[in-house]
Protein backbone atom coordinates (compact mmCIF):
# COMPACT_ATOMS: atom_id res chain seq x y z
CA UNK A 1 0.00 0.00 0.00
CA UNK A 2 2.44 2.37 0.54
CA UNK A 3 4.70 1.70 -2.55
CA UNK A 4 1.13 2.35 -4.12
CA UNK A 5 0.15 5.79 -2.62
CA UNK A 6 3.67 6.73 -0.93
CA UNK A 7 2.45 10.12 0.46
CA UNK A 8 -0.23 8.96 2.30
CA UNK A 9 0.44 9.73 5.97
CA UNK A 10 -1.88 7.07 7.25
CA UNK A 11 0.10 3.88 5.91
CA UNK A 12 2.94 4.81 7.41
CA UNK A 13 0.98 5.77 10.82
CA UNK A 14 -1.00 2.36 10.81
CA UNK A 15 2.13 0.49 10.07
CA UNK A 16 3.64 1.77 13.01
CA UNK A 17 1.52 1.56 15.08
CA UNK A 18 1.61 -2.42 14.16
CA UNK A 19 5.37 -2.31 14.69
CA UNK A 20 3.96 -0.94 17.95
CA UNK A 21 2.14 -3.61 18.82
CA UNK A 22 4.45 -6.20 18.13
CA UNK A 23 6.76 -4.53 20.31
CA UNK A 24 9.24 -4.00 17.35
CA UNK A 25 9.86 -0.26 18.59
CA UNK A 26 12.53 0.74 16.78
CA UNK A 27 10.91 0.00 13.26
CA UNK A 28 7.52 1.69 14.58
CA UNK A 29 9.62 4.90 15.28
CA UNK A 30 11.24 4.71 11.85
CA UNK A 31 7.95 4.38 10.12
CA UNK A 32 6.33 7.29 12.48
CA UNK A 33 9.44 9.60 11.63
CA UNK A 34 8.65 8.43 8.18
CA UNK A 35 4.39 10.03 8.48
CA UNK A 36 6.29 12.87 10.33
CA UNK A 37 7.78 14.05 6.78
CA UNK A 38 4.07 14.51 5.66
CA UNK A 39 2.75 15.99 8.34
CA UNK A 40 5.29 17.19 10.55
CA UNK A 41 2.42 18.83 12.94
CA UNK A 42 0.37 15.37 13.66
CA UNK A 43 -0.46 15.74 16.99
CA UNK A 44 -0.90 11.93 17.23
CA UNK A 45 2.34 11.05 15.31
CA UNK A 46 4.52 13.33 17.48
CA UNK A 47 3.19 12.17 20.82
CA UNK A 48 3.62 8.26 19.67
CA UNK A 49 7.44 8.97 18.75
CA UNK A 50 8.42 11.23 21.77
CA UNK A 51 6.53 7.95 24.23
CA UNK A 52 8.46 5.05 21.98
CA UNK A 53 11.86 7.12 22.08
CA UNK A 54 11.50 7.64 25.63
CA UNK A 55 11.34 3.45 25.73
CA UNK A 56 13.99 2.83 23.24
CA UNK A 57 16.13 5.46 25.93
CA UNK A 58 16.63 7.93 22.69
CA UNK A 59 15.99 10.78 24.92
CA UNK A 60 16.99 13.51 22.72
CA UNK A 61 14.30 12.71 19.95
CA UNK A 62 11.85 12.27 22.80
CA UNK A 63 11.81 15.91 23.69
CA UNK A 64 12.44 17.28 20.49
CA UNK A 65 9.20 15.88 19.58
CA UNK A 66 7.72 16.67 22.94
CA UNK A 67 9.28 20.64 22.79
CA UNK A 68 7.40 20.69 19.23
CA UNK A 69 3.75 19.61 20.71
CA UNK A 70 4.19 22.05 23.25
CA UNK A 71 4.67 24.90 20.39
CA UNK A 72 1.83 23.62 19.00
CA UNK A 73 -0.27 23.53 22.03
CA UNK A 74 1.34 25.01 24.96
CA UNK A 75 -1.20 24.18 27.36
CA UNK A 76 -0.51 20.22 26.75
CA UNK A 77 -0.44 19.18 29.65
CA UNK A 78 0.99 15.60 28.75
CA UNK A 79 3.36 16.70 26.95
CA UNK A 80 4.93 19.17 29.53
CA UNK A 81 5.04 16.52 31.99
CA UNK A 82 6.94 14.14 30.14
CA UNK A 83 9.14 16.50 28.92
CA UNK A 84 10.16 17.85 32.79
CA UNK A 85 10.06 14.04 33.72
CA UNK A 86 12.32 13.18 30.37
CA UNK A 87 14.98 15.71 31.51
CA UNK A 88 15.16 15.09 35.10
CA UNK A 89 16.25 11.64 34.15
CA UNK A 90 19.19 13.08 31.55
CA UNK A 91 20.01 15.60 34.38
CA UNK A 92 18.45 18.37 32.83
CA UNK A 93 17.86 19.59 36.05
CA UNK A 94 16.89 23.05 35.27
CA UNK A 95 15.07 22.52 32.18
CA UNK A 96 12.82 19.96 34.70
CA UNK A 97 12.18 22.57 37.33
CA UNK A 98 11.05 25.09 34.71
CA UNK A 99 8.69 22.12 32.65
CA UNK A 100 6.97 21.31 36.55
CA UNK A 101 6.80 24.93 37.60
CA UNK A 102 4.81 25.58 33.96
CA UNK A 103 2.69 22.54 34.33
CA UNK A 104 1.17 23.83 38.15
CA UNK A 105 0.68 27.20 36.67
CA UNK A 106 -1.68 25.21 33.91
CA UNK A 107 -2.78 22.53 36.26
CA UNK A 108 -2.28 23.57 39.82
CA UNK A 109 0.61 22.55 42.14
CA UNK A 110 -0.66 19.01 43.48
CA UNK A 111 1.47 17.03 45.87
CA UNK A 112 3.31 14.55 43.33
CA UNK A 113 3.89 17.90 41.32
CA UNK A 114 5.38 19.68 44.14
CA UNK A 115 6.95 16.38 45.14
CA UNK A 116 8.92 16.50 41.72
CA UNK A 117 9.80 20.33 42.05
CA UNK A 118 11.63 19.01 45.88
CA UNK A 119 13.43 16.82 43.85
CA UNK A 120 14.71 18.82 41.22
CA UNK A 121 15.61 21.26 43.62
CA UNK A 122 17.86 18.25 45.32
CA UNK A 123 20.01 17.78 42.26
CA UNK A 124 20.58 21.28 41.91
CA UNK A 125 22.02 21.54 45.80
CA UNK A 126 19.08 23.65 46.91
CA UNK A 127 18.85 21.69 49.76
CA UNK A 128 16.95 23.81 52.49
CA UNK A 129 14.48 24.40 49.34
CA UNK A 130 14.17 20.89 48.41
CA UNK A 131 13.16 19.92 52.13
CA UNK A 132 10.65 22.72 52.45
CA UNK A 133 8.94 22.02 49.20
CA UNK A 134 9.12 18.40 50.03
CA UNK A 135 7.77 19.13 53.31
CA UNK A 136 4.20 20.68 51.55
CA UNK A 137 3.88 17.38 49.63
CA UNK A 138 2.93 15.01 52.47
CA UNK A 139 0.64 12.57 50.65
CA UNK A 140 3.09 12.05 47.87
CA UNK A 141 4.58 8.51 46.79
CA UNK A 142 7.63 9.97 46.93
CA UNK A 143 7.51 11.78 50.14
CA UNK A 144 9.08 9.60 52.73
CA UNK A 145 12.18 8.68 49.86
CA UNK A 146 12.80 12.19 49.17
CA UNK A 147 12.77 13.31 52.76
CA UNK A 148 15.35 10.52 53.34
CA UNK A 149 17.79 11.23 50.70
CA UNK A 150 17.71 15.58 51.28
CA UNK A 151 18.05 14.31 55.25
CA UNK A 152 21.09 12.14 54.17
CA UNK A 153 22.32 14.67 52.43
CA UNK A 154 22.15 17.44 54.94
CA UNK A 155 23.80 14.62 57.03
CA UNK A 156 20.94 13.66 59.39
CA UNK A 157 21.53 10.31 59.06
CA UNK A 158 19.26 8.87 61.23
CA UNK A 159 16.50 10.38 59.79
CA UNK A 160 17.53 9.63 56.15
CA UNK A 161 18.21 5.70 56.76
CA UNK A 162 14.52 5.19 58.27
CA UNK A 163 13.05 6.92 55.11
CA UNK A 164 15.57 5.32 52.54
CA UNK A 165 14.09 1.95 52.56
CA UNK A 166 10.45 3.59 51.09
CA UNK A 167 12.47 3.67 48.15
CA UNK A 168 12.26 0.35 46.90
CA UNK A 169 8.61 0.19 47.30
CA UNK A 170 7.57 3.45 45.55
CA UNK A 171 9.99 2.33 42.12
CA UNK A 172 12.43 5.09 43.19
CA UNK A 173 15.18 2.27 44.06
CA UNK A 174 15.39 -0.37 41.30
CA UNK A 175 17.47 -3.65 41.03
CA UNK A 176 20.51 -3.29 38.35
CA UNK A 177 19.16 -4.26 34.96
CA UNK A 178 19.45 -7.60 35.09
CA UNK A 179 17.92 -8.65 38.02
CA UNK A 180 14.79 -7.90 38.05
CA UNK A 181 14.17 -11.47 38.46
CA UNK A 182 14.63 -11.21 42.25
CA UNK A 183 12.49 -8.22 42.64
CA UNK A 184 9.60 -10.29 44.39
CA UNK A 185 12.37 -12.22 47.00
CA UNK A 186 11.00 -10.65 50.32
CA UNK A 187 13.01 -7.88 52.34
CA UNK A 188 15.26 -9.51 54.64
CA UNK A 189 13.78 -9.78 58.01
CA UNK A 190 16.68 -10.41 61.06
CA UNK A 191 14.36 -12.12 63.05
CA UNK A 192 12.96 -14.94 60.03
CA UNK A 193 16.12 -15.15 57.89
CA UNK A 194 19.05 -16.51 59.94
CA UNK A 195 20.02 -19.11 57.41
CA UNK A 196 21.32 -16.77 54.44
CA UNK A 197 20.79 -13.28 52.62
CA UNK A 198 21.19 -11.88 48.79
CA UNK A 199 22.95 -8.61 48.68
CA UNK A 200 22.14 -7.15 44.73
CA UNK A 201 23.97 -4.29 43.67
CA UNK A 202 21.45 -1.25 42.65
CA UNK A 203 23.72 2.12 41.94
CA UNK A 204 26.86 2.78 40.47
CA UNK A 205 30.20 1.35 41.46
CA UNK A 206 31.19 3.77 43.88
CA UNK A 207 28.10 3.04 46.14
CA UNK A 208 28.92 -0.27 45.49
CA UNK A 209 32.50 -0.03 46.90
CA UNK A 210 30.91 2.12 50.08
CA UNK A 211 28.75 -0.10 50.70
CA UNK A 212 30.80 -3.17 50.87
CA UNK A 213 32.92 -2.49 53.68
CA UNK A 214 29.69 -2.79 55.95
CA UNK A 215 29.12 -6.15 54.30
CA UNK A 216 31.14 -8.20 57.31
CA UNK A 217 28.57 -6.99 59.79
CA UNK A 218 25.84 -9.24 58.71
CA UNK A 219 28.23 -12.33 59.48
CA UNK A 220 27.03 -11.79 63.23
CA UNK A 221 23.25 -12.40 61.71
CA UNK A 222 23.07 -14.47 58.85
CA UNK A 223 25.39 -17.88 58.13
CA UNK A 224 25.54 -17.36 54.54
CA UNK A 225 26.00 -14.19 52.11
CA UNK A 226 25.59 -14.15 48.16
CA UNK A 227 26.72 -11.37 46.55
CA UNK A 228 25.22 -10.01 42.89
CA UNK A 229 28.12 -7.33 42.46
CA UNK A 230 29.72 -5.29 39.44
CA UNK A 231 31.53 -7.66 37.50
CA UNK A 232 34.61 -5.00 37.95
CA UNK A 233 34.45 -5.80 41.70
CA UNK A 234 34.16 -9.58 41.18
CA UNK A 235 37.94 -10.12 42.28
Amino acid sequence: VIHLEPENFDHYYNLAILYKENKEYKKSCHFLLKSLEIDPENVKALTLVAAISFTLQEFDISIEKLDTLVKLDPSNEDALLQRAIISLKVGKFENSLNGFYDLGKLKGFNDNLLSDIAICHFFLGNLEEAKKINNLSGSAKNFEYNDAIINLKLGNYKEGWIGFQSGLNNGSRELRSGFEKFKNLPFWDPKKHKKSIVLIGEQGVGDEIMYSTIINELLDKVEKIFLFCDPRLKK
